[in-house]
């Protein structure tokens, strides 16, 4: 099972930039649900405090009150606004770091800064296709 999971695994991601085609002759690739099974053991192993949930700034509320850190990101006020409030909470309660970031490059230099060993997030598919 491990070994069909890695195939399926490194079969996704090369045929990832042609998944428009595949689509066409009915060849969906969901990267995500491929992704997380081939991780999932790993991201278990790891120490809670060396997890994070990483959202991008776009699922936030166009009102939010948050402020914007250099070092952090969007600090969540838990305004109720959106949803961010009750995933910083659970983040808390499980020992994870919480970040919601305004674009893909702030999320790397973030997770470099943070020394994070896994993450849990979400990815819009613009930002995806530009990696």
């Amino acid at each position: 099972m491990r070994v069909w999971n890695r195939i399926k695994f490194v079969t996704a991601f090369l045929f990832y930039p042609l998944r428009s085609i595949l689509g066409r002759l009915g060849v969906h690739l969901d990267i995500a649900a491929i992704a997380n099974v081939h991780y999932r053991e790993a991201f278990r192993r790891v120490p809670a405090a060396d997890k994070a949930a990483i959202l991008p700034h776009c699922i936030i509320d166009d009102k939010c009150p948050a402020r914007f850190s250099k070092s952090d990101g969007i600090l969540c006020v838990q305004c109720n606004r959106c949803r961010c409030g009750e995933i910083q909470k659970l983040c808390r309660e499980r020992g994870w770091q919480f970040y919601i970031t305004p674009s893909a490059n702030f999320t790397k230099r973030l997770v470099q800064r943070k020394g994070l060993k896994a993450a849990a997030g979400v990815v819009c598919d613009l930002e995806v296709d530009r990696w």
